[in-house]
């Protein structure tokens, strides 16, 4: 399966807080500049005050996927991340990126798995433009269902997994920049814009891989549904 791959928040009429502070022309996020000054935990945007972490990434997305879709998850092929270049979703937890801890999610596809459609996504979490954890995160929704169930799985911390792709990066920057001593901004954060992620389905198995540094990602499905995600305001 393709990949979608990259980082940041934007949707049909919103963009990343960060980005809206010195973007755009477009009406709609103009538009949505007002709606998320007036409220920062709206789609995809926690409070300055609040440190972004994945399960509360998660519960950002099940509440975009209920405002904005009607429970439809469908919806989250609309998002976009990267300045609108990538598929994804983003939660951030500061207008600093430097002093913000943020939890970014690309999109990589929405296979179906025993008759359920997932909604894939790799997920790092960013603290002060660096990535401290990265995770496999799937969501389906019960469509129809009274209360519209949406559930996650997570895959477990792989640190292995995070420090190969950091590495990798790493190299990449220091062969472009060889006289450069500190990181350059656009290889800080996740994903950077060369990144390239590609998912594969093998039964109840997902995994997520880094093409250029081999780092590995994997979730096992459940073959029954497991309890539904409590969303909190």
């Amino acid at each position: 399966m393709s990949l979608f791959g990259e980082a940041w928040i934007g949707t049909p009429i919103s963009r990343m807080c960060r980005t809206i502070t010195r973007n755009r022309e477009h009406t709609k996020t103009a538009t949505a500049v007002v709606l998320l000054l007036v409220s920062t935990v709206h789609v995809g945007c926690a409070s300055d005050r609040q440190a972004a972490s994945i399960p509360l990434w998660q519960k950002r997305v099940v509440k975009y996927v209920r405002h904005e879709g009607n429970g439809d998850p469908t919806v989250l092929r609309d998002v976009t991340i990267a300045n609108g270049s990538r598929r994804g979703f983003a939660v951030i937890g500061g207008n600093s990126p430097s002093k913000s801890t943020d939890a970014v999610g690309a999109l990589l596809g929405h296979p179906e798995v025993n008759g359920q459609r997932w909604f894939v996504y790799l997920v790092g979490l960013v603290k002060n433009r660096e990535v401290k954890d990265i995770r496999l995160a799937a969501l389906a929704a019960d469509i129809g269902a009274p209360d519209e169930r949406m559930r996650w799985e997570l895959s477990a911390a792989d640190d292995d997994a995070t420090r190969t792709y950091l590495k990798a990066r790493e190299q990449r920057w220091k062969s472009l920049f060889p006289d450069r001593k500190d990181v350059p901004l656009s290889y800080t954060g996740f994903p950077v814009e060369d990144d390239a992620f590609r998912l594969d389905v093998q039964g109840e198995r997902l995994e997520a891989t880094h093409e250029e540094s081999g780092a590995r990602w994997e979730l096992v499905l459940p073959r029954v549904a497991g309890p539904s995600l409590t969303l909190a305001d």
